[in-house]
């Protein structure tokens, strides 16, 4: 059997298996729902589910996108907290021995520009020319691009003598001009493919990985093995959230970046808080969706422990969340957390059921699908999105006003992250409030958004 006829055989099964989940989430319809209402939410899904994975190939989320690359010519950007962390990664690179290879950990609260901070001093580097040569590897395409935007944001308003090449791909060749700085944007998964081909096309002086946190993926560490045995090679992990759910693997990941956590002083113990009060970060209002009273025990809490195949089947916590997307939608721009690719359909359908377009978004969408929807999102002709994960992480985009949980977050990590997305706080961008609609009691089972300090301690 040929390739092109198993791939045509995959989507098949898949779209038949997506087909079968989602009717089972559908098959009652909340009390008291008119019949028309609840049918037209069915055939909103099935058309959503036939338009989106018949559309699906093999392998979209693993397959990089073309080779490209941007050449830039030579050519107050930080709050004072990012200053201090500039300076102690200033410091940090510039202690590291003949031979060795320094590793850090530089942690931020989602939202308070962790990005800005590490490319401004890669840019400084590069114009003082003790840098020339950096790879920067992320889990996603789209926290590629931002962190590319960001560049070139802060090279238009830095001075340089050098010229910089931006590099997204793996077919590049070497540069031998020493003089020339390159960035090397790659993905995780495509690094991990051929670490040995991607680290002798870079040669790369310093390694950045983003949304380091996840670095004991599998595939995260297929490329940290072969990354860390290029022995002048500097590693340096950037994250919001410098931990895992399970204490010995966050202890793990804090003995692979050599326990170095770069934090500001000035934000002490209470980042969130401090960043609140200062308007960089936005004020983060809760709000438990209503439910009907024979569905108030259908509710996750920190007294209640109800399996998500109960939490999911039940009709009434379907429509309201997407009844409460829709609301909010009308005035702002909304992201649906789902718990997985059939539960985002079925909740898709939903809100297209009640009169409002929605996209939903997964690691298997097409990627110039998925780019168009987050493009239409961002330029706000598109007003609801719903995912699974892929938008907990990095996602950045100012507008959005409101994040609907529509199933429970039971990783503490994974709930932070989601927070981040509404976190940007006026200074730079974003807004005021953000408002957090839940089924479940998330603080009582989390607690507080604390970002870096929920992880240190003994691990740090």
């Amino acid at each position: 059997m040929g390739s092109g006829v198993r791939g045509e055989q995959r989507v098949s099964e898949a779209l038949e298996r997506l087909r079968r989940e989602v009717a089972r989430l559908l098959r009652r319809s909340p009390p008291g729902l008119e019949p028309d209402l609840w049918q037209r939410a069915q055939r909103e899904c099935r058309e959503l589910v036939q338009r989106d994975v018949a559309q699906q190939e093999p392998g979209a989320s693993w397959r990089a996108r073309s080779d490209r690359e941007i050449v830039l010519p030579p050519s107050s950007l930080l709050f004072d907290y990012q200053q201090q962390l500039v300076d102690a990664l200033r410091s940090w690179w510039a202690g590291r021995g003949s031979g060795s290879a320094p590793r850090a950990m530089v942690a931020l609260p989602t939202g308070a520009g962790k990005t800005r901070t590490v490319m401004y001093v890669l840019l400084d580097a590069f114009r003082q020319r003790v840098l020339a040569r950096v790879l920067w590897v992320a889990p996603m395409a789209e926290l590629l691009d931002q962190a590319a935007e960001c560049v070139q944001y802060l090279r238009q308003r830095m001075e340089s003598s050098r010229e910089l090449v931006l590099r997204f791909g793996s077919s590049h060749s070497t540069l031998a001009d020493t003089e020339t700085a390159v960035l090397h944007f790659a993905t995780v998964q495509a690094a991990a493919r051929r670490p040995k081909h991607m680290l002798r096309r870079t040669v790369p002086e310093l390694v950045v990985f983003d949304e380091a946190h996840q670095a004991q993926a599998r595939t995260y560490r297929a490329f940290l093995a072969e990354a860390r045995s290029v022995a002048s090679a500097g590693l340096l992990g950037v994250s919001a959230t410098p931990g895992r759910s399970d204490e010995d693997e966050t202890k793990d990941l804090a003995w692979f970046f050599g326990h170095n956590l770069l934090i500001p002083p000035s934000l002490a113990s209470d980042p969130v808080g401090r960043l609140q009060e200062e308007g960089i970060l936005a004020q983060l209002v809760f709000h438990t969706i209503s439910l009907p009273a024979h569905a108030e025990l259908v509710r996750l809490s920190a007294h209640t422990d109800v399996s998500n195949k109960v939490l999911l089947e039940e009709p009434t916590r379907l429509w309201a969340a997407g009844q409460t997307a829709v609301e909010r939608a009308r005035t702002g721009q909304v992201i649906v957390f789902g718990a997985n690719v059939a539960h985002c359909y079925a909740l898709a359908g939903v809100v297209r059921a009640l009169g409002m377009e929605a996209e939903v978004v997964t690691y298997r969408t097409k990627p110039e699908r998925r780019q168009a929807a987050l493009q239409r999102f961002r330029r706000g002709e598109l007003r609801v999105l719903v995912n699974r994960s892929l938008l907990a992480t990095g996602y950045d985009c100012p507008a959005v006003t409101d994040v609907v949980l529509a199933a429970p977050v039971r990783s503490p990590i994974l709930w932070e992250q989601i927070m981040g997305r509404v976190l940007r706080g006026p200074r730079v961008g974003g807004t005021e409030v953000g408002h957090v609609w839940e089924l479940d009691d998330h603080r009582a089972l989390h607690g507080d958004v604390l970002s870096y300090e929920r992880y240190r301690g003994e691990a740090w």
